[in-house]
């Protein structure tokens, strides 16, 4: 089955998918006694792609994951009305599984949480949300590569001598994006857009300490890339040239 990642429960029915699978292949691979590659906390690391030894990200994205329990959850009632009770019991089997595990424990705790009927609902819940609550998919090529432009920038801006208020306005938004970038795969693409788009209003709000050469050049790139991330769910090109205006840089072609 292939559960597209263009809504709140495609996105929890894709990460619990992956652990129900991976666990399942490490429980072939070690079936005698424990192994840290069962756990909770390694599977989540190899998903969003993080050290598993890193306890505050491990219950960042956790705490992440119960955040969007709810937010499917809203999405279903609101679907749904007031006959959303018929359709809220695969989440409520879910979040029973989520609030009383943790992390340290082995993913196969989930299992009986995660079983056919409740991922099955799951899925038809992310078919039905699709009719009424698409969202902007992003594939995996597109944000690893925006990842690296994200990464090479924030180098660049280290490297300069632009002023110190600056610089940090700049990395603090390149550090936010990629958090959200990072984090598609369980916050889906509104928080790329809501980083980008801070950033933005932070230039705005700063047009006037932008001086030297390098520092309109700095802007320009800065600008460039959270055009790059706002164009990836398709609403850049306005946000760019409002902002564009209001620190005197080019704008961009129709």
């Amino acid at each position: 089955m292939t559960i597209t990642t263009d809504t709140s429960a495609g996105r929890l029915w894709n990460i619990l998918h992956f652990g129900n699978e991976m666990s399942k292949e490490m429980s072939k691979r070690h079936t005698f006694g424990p192994s840290d590659t069962r756990t909770i906390q390694h599977i989540l690391a190899t998903l969003f792609g993080f050290d598993q030894t890193d306890k505050i990200r491990v219950v960042q994205v956790y705490g992440a994951l119960l955040n969007l329990l709810s937010e499917v959850d809203d999405d279903i009632k609101r679907l749904y009305g007031e006959n959303a009770s018929l359709y809220r019991g695969p989440l409520v089997k879910i979040s029973q599984g989520l609030s009383r595990a943790k992390i340290e424990d082995e993913w196969s705790v989930l299992w009986p949480f995660l079983d056919e009927a409740a991922m099955s609902g799951l899925a038809l819940a992310a078919q039905n949300l699709k009719e009424v609550n698409l969202e902007t998919q992003i594939s995996e090529e597109e944000l690893q590569k925006l990842l690296k432009q994200i990464d090479e920038l924030t180098e660049s801006v280290y490297q300069s001598s632009i002023g110190t208020e600056l610089r940090n306005i700049f990395l603090r938004g390149l550090e936010e994006l990629r958090r959200a970038v990072i984090d598609y795969k369980i916050s889906g693409s509104i928080n790329i857009e809501r980083a980008a788009q801070g950033t933005f209003g932070a230039i705005v709000l700063s047009a006037d300490k932008v001086r030297t050469a390098e520092e309109k050049e700095k802007v320009k790139d800065v600008l460039a890339i959270m055009n790059i991330a706002l164009n990836l769910v398709n609403v850049g090109r306005h946000v760019y040239n409002l902002v564009a205006a209001a620190t005197g840089l080019p704008q961009l072609p129709a």
